[in-house]
């Protein structure tokens, strides 16, 4: 049986097709890698992994690097309306008074890199500065522009004043977070749940789409397009589980003729391609998902419709 001092997952997302990740309501110290099961027999895991530090730290503001160090990072692509090398953005709270006086070179934010090499802005700092217990933190550009902190993130919690603020946490920092991969599908487009296999039927949690799920995207032209003689049509749609097209002759036809979309290998984007130039048709996707079927309207090749439900 599992004793109270055993961890269980305590959140677990959907990040991309296929792939998932598990948050454990502590650091995991086991000699063995956890193993999650899917109580319902439907989802079979593989490559179970350690999120790498940074995995955490994206979204969560800060990571520990290793025992001695706590890493405050942001990657700038989220606050586009700021220029990092222009105006330097620091990281504040209750240890340098909020950025207010003093000397705040030592918390503003350097250009670093993340393991998968992808571009972040950091500042590692000595974690005995800081201390043992909890604390607010937030970032700031040198103009006095507060970032917001990130929606998906697990560790924002409101002040006295309403403001919005990241919670470090010195003892977490990132060793309770783990990565995993399905066998058997995509998996976010139906409702699962999951579980430590030395856990289950008590502490199950639903797997939702969460964290870089919310940074999927395709550089795939969307829509309606003509190319070499035929039509394509490209919708994104991760969840859905099938899409099709249907062609009306009016906006206001009660039905017309339909084609399914294949989903394509990214596991994000659904096709189809129809010979010869339909400039000019009326078209909808009907979308459909665990929670039934979605009439989507969007734009025909030039004139477009919306169907009643």
């Amino acid at each position: 049986m599992m004793s109270e001092a055993e961890p269980h997952i305590k959140h677990a997302f959907w990040i991309h097709p296929g792939r998932g990740c598990v948050f454990l309501d502590r650091d995991w110290t086991g000699d063995r890698l956890p193993e999650p099961v899917a109580p319902s027999g439907k989802l079979q895991f593989r490559d179970v992994r350690p999120a790498p530090p940074d995995f955490f730290g994206r979204f969560h503001g800060y990571h520990r690097r290793d025992k001695d160090t706590l890493v405050f990072c942001q990657e700038a692509f989220r606050h586009p309306h700021l220029d990092f090398e222009r105006t330097p953005v620091r990281v504040v709270g209750p240890f340098n008074d909020w950025g207010r006086g003093g000397d705040q070179e030592p918390w503003t934010l350097k250009p670093g890199e993340t393991s998968d090499g992808n571009p972040i802005w950091e500042r590692e700092v000595t974690a005995a500065k800081l201390g043992d217990d909890a604390f607010p933190f937030r970032f700031v550009s040198a103009e006095w522009h507060w970032l917001r902190p990130l929606a998906a993130a697990l560790n924002v919690a409101a002040d006295e004043a309403g403001n919005l603020n990241y919670l470090c946490e010195p003892w977490r920092g990132g060793g309770h977070v783990f990565l995993f991969d399905v066998e058997n599908g995509r998996g976010l487009d139906q409702s699962h749940t999951i579980a430590l296999a030395s856990s289950a039927g008590k502490t199950e949690v639903p797997i939702i789409p969460g964290l870089s799920f919310y940074d999927l995207t395709t550089d795939r032209p969307l829509g309606a397009i003509v190319e070499n003689g035929e039509t394509v049509f490209r919708l994104f749609a991760p969840r859905a589980t099938a899409v099709y097209l249907e062609q009306v002759e009016t906006p206001e036809a009660e039905a017309g003729e339909r084609h399914a979309l294949n989903l394509e290998a990214d596991g994000l984007t659904w096709e189809t391609r129809l010979p010869g130039n339909l400039h000019g048709a009326y078209y909808y996707f009907l979308v459909e998902g665990e929670n039934g079927e979605v009439h989507c309207s969007v734009a025909g090749l030039v004139l477009f419709g919306i169907r009643p439900r």
